[in-house]
C-alpha cells in the first residue's frame, strides 16, 4: 500500500458547460456538477483556494492550457504529495485518429482537432511534477475510460489512477433538469456519505465500487471504471485520500447551520402522498414563525428547510431505511409524530435515543393518539417521554413545538453532558459491572424483545423460552464453539432465555433492560402484535450493537383479520411488510418443529461470522448488510455530547465549578445538607479533581502545547483553584494557592502581550 496522505491535495477543474463557438453543447447540468464538486473540494476536503487551480470554463487554448497546469504545479508540488484532476464536460474521439479529447470551451466543431483539450495534453502538463506527485484523474464525460490511454507510457510521476465515468465506448449522461450529472452525483453522494465502517480515509478505487453500488439501484446504462496506467510506486488508486467521512465534528459556534428534521407519521402523510395533515402543518408553521427566533435566543441557526422522513416510505428499501437513520441522527433538532405509535416511527425514535443526545419532540394530534396514549404503553422506557399533545380550540401546535424547542436547546446548552429528553441516553453507556466482559455469549443468555400481553405471555412465551434453550443448547454442541461440554448439567443451567421481567437482578427494571439491549449477544425480537414498546427497544438494539436481533413473529396472530389491534395493523401495512422483508423476519407457529428454533441460533451465528470477517459494504443489496444501521447511525454521533469524550479538564473541572458557583449564590450542589460532613469531603475531592486540572494545563502549557484559548482555560482554572483555597487551610494548601496566583499574575501579562 503506498505512504497515507500528508498534506492536503492540488486540486484542477476543468470542463465547460457553455461553448462559444459550438453552441449546441451547451449544458447547464454540466456547470452545476462542476460548483457541486468544487463544494466537495472546499468543505468536505478543506482545499483552500490557493491550492485549487479553476479552469472551468475557461476559453484558454490547450496549449495555454497546459503552460496554466504546469505553472500551478510548479508552485504548489513542494507542499503536495497528491493532485486530483476534475473534468466534467464532453469527450469525444477525434474523428480521423484514435485519440480521446476533451472538449474544453474553446473547442469548435469545424476544428476540434486542434482546439481540444487531447488526453495527451493533460499527460504532458502533469509530467512537471516528476517523482514527487501522484495523480488521481476523475473525468465525467462520454468514453471516459479513454483517458487512461494516455498514460499507459510513463510520465514521470510517482503514479498515476482514473475513476473514469463510464467505459471508452460508452456514453456519459445527465438529465438537462437535474441538478448533476448521473455519475458526478453518486459520486458526491457516496464523497459526503462517506462508508461507514472502513478506515478515515477512502481511495479511488473504493470510491469507485461505492460508486458502482450506488448506480446499481438506479435504472443507468454505464458503470464507473478505475484505471491504474502508470504505476512506479504501487497502484495509486489504492492511496487513501478522501475523508471518511468528510466532514470533522462541527465546532459549537455561532452561526453554524444545524440540521434538523421532522419525522411524519402517514396519518399525516400517507405513502408517496404530498399533502400534509395537522403536523406538517405545525412543522411548517414552526419553521416560518420559530427558526429565526431560536436563532436570536440560542444562537442556533436552523437549515432553511427540515430532513422531512417520511414513515410510509421509511421502510420501502434499504436505501430508505439507511438515509432514514442518517436523519434523525445527523439532526441536532428533531420531531416526531408519535400519533399512531406507528412501527417506522418508534424504530427510528429508538435508534435516535441511542446514539444522538440533541434535542428531540415528541408530537401527539388532538391530544392523544387513538390507542390509549402514551400512558398505556408497556411496560418502562416510552412513558417517560414528556409528549406534546395537541387539542383543537388551545395553544396552536407551531407555538406548542417553538416554546418546547427554545426551551430545549436552552436545557441542553446548558448542560451538554446531562440534557436528556429520551430515556436511555445515559443509562445504555454505562459500563459493564465486569470489565473486561463486555458481551454475554449466546450459551449464557438471550434477550427476548416481546410484548407483555398477557394473550402473548400465556400462548407464546412458555413455549419460545423452553424450545429455545434446547436450540442453543444443541446448536452449541454441534457447531463445536470449544466453550466446555454441553451435556454438563452446570452448562446446561446457564443458558438462560430472559425476558425482561424474568430477570433475576434487583435493579430497576430499565436498567436491566437497556445493560441486556447493549450486552447480550443473541437478541430475539418477537414482532407479535409490533406492540410500540418492542418498536422502540428494536431501535435502541439496532443502535447499540452491530449484531443485530434475529427477527420473528407468530404467523397465526399476524394472519388474524380481526381484535382489537386489527385497525392499526391495517393502517401500518405497509411498514409491517417492509420491515419484515428488510430484516428477514422468520415466521414461526406455535406447533412448529425444533426446526425454527435452530434456524434462530443459525441466524445468529451466521452474522456472527459475517462480522468476524471484516468490514462489508453498507450502502448496498436488498437485505440490510450486518452493522449497516449500526455503522450509519454513529457516524453522526456528536462528539460536543458524548460523556466518553470530555475533556480530562472539562471533567475534572466541572465539580469544583459547580461548587464555587454555589457558594457564591450561598447554596449547596448537593443533596446532603450544607453542614453535613459529606460537604467537607465533597469539597476536598472537588478541591484535589481542580488541582489536577492545574497541574495537567500547567505542563502543557510549560511543554508549550497550548496558546490561546488554552491560555484563557489555564487562566480560569487557576483563579477557581484559588477561589477554593481561600479560606483558612494547611499551610502547604495557602502557599500552592500563592504560588498559582503568581502563574496567573504571569499568564494576564502573557495574554496582554506584556511579556515578563
Amino acid at each position: 500500500m503506498p505512504d497515507q496522505v500528508a498534506q492536503q491535495p492540488l486540486v484542477i477543474m476543468l470542463g465547460a458547460d457553455a461553448w462559444p463557438a459550438w453552441p449546441d453543447l451547451d449544458k447547464p447540468v454540466i456547470g452545476r456538477s462542476h460548483a457541486a464538486f468544487l463544494d466537495y473540494v472546499r468543505n468536505g476536503l478543506h482545499v483552500p483556494g490557493e491550492r485549487v487551480l479553476e479552469l472551468f470554463g475557461s476559453t484558454a487554448s490547450p496549449h495555454e492550457m497546459v503552460e496554466k497546469i504546469q505553472g500551478f504545479l510548479d508552485r504548489g508540488q513542494a507542499e503536495a504529495s497528491d493532485v486530483i484532476v476534475y473534468y466534467v464536460g464532453h469527450g469525444d474521439r477525434i474523428p480521423d485518429g484514435d485519440e480521446f479529447v476533451l472538449l474544453t470551451a474553446c473547442a469548435t466543431r469545424a476544428a476540434i482537432d486542434s482546439s481540444s483539450l487531447r488526453a495527451s495534453h493533460v499527460a504532458e502538463a502533469l509530467r512537471p511534477c516528476a517523482g514527487k506527485l501522484r495523480v488521481h484523474l476523475i473525468i465525467d464525460a462520454c468514453f471516459s475510460a479513454e483517458t487512461a490511454r494516455a498514460f499507459n507510457r510513463p510520465i514521470g510521476s510517482v503514479g498515476v489512477a482514473v475513476l473514469a465515468s463510464c467505459s471508452s465506448g460508452d456514453l456519459s449522461y445527465g438529465d438537462p433538469d437535474a441538478e448533476t450529472t448521473v455519475f458526478t452525483g453518486a459520486l458526491l453522494k457516496v464523497l459526503w456519505r462517506g462508508e461507514p465502517g472502513h478506515a478515515r480515509r477512502l481511495c479511488l478505487r473504493e470510491v469507485g465500487t461505492l460508486v458502482k453500488d450506488e448506480l446499481a439501484d438506479r435504472d443507468t446504462k454505464t458503470y464507473p471504471e478505475v484505471h491504474d496506467p502508470e504505476q512506479r510506486k504501487g497502484r495509486i488508486s489504492e492511496v487513501p485520500l478522501f475523508p471518511n467521512p468528510p466532514v470533522p465534528p462541527r465546532p459549537l459556534e455561532d452561526h453554524a447551520v444545524r440540521p434538523w428534521c421532522a419525522v411524519v407519521s402517514a396519518a399525516d402523510v400517507p405513502a408517496g402522498g404530498t399533502s400534509v395533515g395537522q403536523f406538517g402543518d405545525a412543522i411548517e408553521g414552526f419553521r416560518e414563525i420559530y427558526r429565526r427566533s431560536v436563532a436570536d435566543e440560542t444562537g442556533w441557526y436552523l437549515s432553511e428547510q427540515p430532513e422531512l422522513v417520511r414513515s410510509a416510505d421509511v421502510f420501502g428499501s434499504t436505501r430508505s431505511f439507511q438515509e432514514a437513520v442518517q436523519s434523525v441522527c445527523s439532526a441536532d433538532l428533531a420531531f416526531f409524530d408519535l400519533t399512531d405509535l406507528e412501527p417506522a416511527v418508534v424504530v427510528l425514535l429508538g435508534m435516535r435515543a441511542v446514539v444522538r443526545r440533541g434535542v428531540t419532540i415528541c408530537f401527539l394530534q388532538e391530544g392523544e393518539d387513538k390507542h390509549g396514549g402514551l400512558a398505556g404503553v408497556p411496560p418502562f422506557l416510552l412513558r417517560d417521554i414528556n409528549v406534546v399533545s395537541f387539542s383543537p380550540g388551545g395553544v396552536l401546535p407551531e407555538d406548542l413545538l417553538g416554546a418546547r424547542a427554545l426551551a430545549g436547546i436552552r436545557d441542553l446548552s446548558r448542560a451538554p453532558f446531562r440534557y436528556a429528553d429520551l430515556p436511555g441516553f445515559d443509562a445504555i453507556r454505562q459500563l459493564p459491572p465486569v470489565l473486561d466482559r463486555t458481551v454475554i455469549p449466546y450459551h449464557e443468555r438471550v434477550l427476548v424483545l416481546c410484548s407483555f400481553d398477557s394473550a402473548y405471555g400465556s400462548r407464546n412465551w412458555p413455549e419460545i423460552q423452553r424450545r429455545l434453550k434446547r436450540a442453543v443448547e444443541a446448536r452449541r454442541t454441534s457447531r463445536g464453539d470449544g466453550i466446555g461440554n454441553a451435556d454438563d448439567p452446570e452448562m446446561r443451567a446457564s443458558v438462560r432465555v430472559e425476558r425482561t421481567l424474568d430477570m433475576g437482578s434487583a435493579r430497576v427494571v430499565s436498567a436491566n433492560l437497556l445493560e441486556a439491549i447493549r450486552l447480550t449477544d443473541l437478541c430475539v425480537c418477537d414482532l407479535t402484535g409490533w406492540k410500540p414498546n418492542v418498536m422502540f427497544e428494536l431501535g435502541m438494539r439496532l443502535a447499540a450493537r452491530p449484531l443485530e436481533p434475529v427477527c420473528i413473529i407468530d404467523g397465526t396472530a399476524a394472519a388474524e383479520s380481526n381484535g382489537p389491534n386489527a385497525d392499526r395493523l391495517a393502517r401500518i401495512a405497509g411498514q409491517v411488510a417492509g420491515l419484515t422483508s428488510l430484516l428477514r423476519v422468520i415466521e414461526y407457529e406455535l406447533d412448529c418443529g425444533n426446526e425454527f428454533y435452530y434456524e434462530i441460533v443459525d441466524r445468529h451465528l451466521d452474522m456472527v461470522q459475517e462480522l468476524s470477517e471484516g468490514p462489508v459494504r453498507t450502502w448496498v443489496g436488498d437485505c440490510l448488510a450486518v452493522g449497516s444501521l449500526y455503522r450509519v447511525a454513529w457516524q453522526y454521533a456528536d462528539i460536543h455530547h458524548e460523556p466518553a469524550t470530555v475533556s480530562v479538564v472539562e471533567a475534572l473541572r466541572t465539580p469544583a465549578r459547580a461548587l464555587h458557583m454555589s457558594r457564591q449564590r450561598g447554596s449547596s450542589p448537593y443533596i446532603f445538607p450544607a453542614t453535613h460532613r459529606l460537604t467537607d469531603a465533597a469539597r476536598h475531592s472537588a478541591v484535589e479533581m481542580l488541582r489536577a486540572a492545574w497541574l495537567y494545563l500547567r505542563d502543557a502549557h510549560e511543554r508549550g502545547r497550548i496558546t490561546g484559548g488554552d491560555l484563557v482555560e489555564l487562566r480560569d482554572v487557576g483563579y477557581d483553584l484559588v477561589a477554593l483555597l481561600s479560606e483558612p487551610l494547611e499551610p502547604d494548601d495557602r502557599a500552592f494557592s500563592e504560588e498559582v496566583l503568581a502563574v496567573v499574575d504571569d499568564l494576564e501579562r502573557e495574554m496582554s502581550g506584556e511579556a515578563s
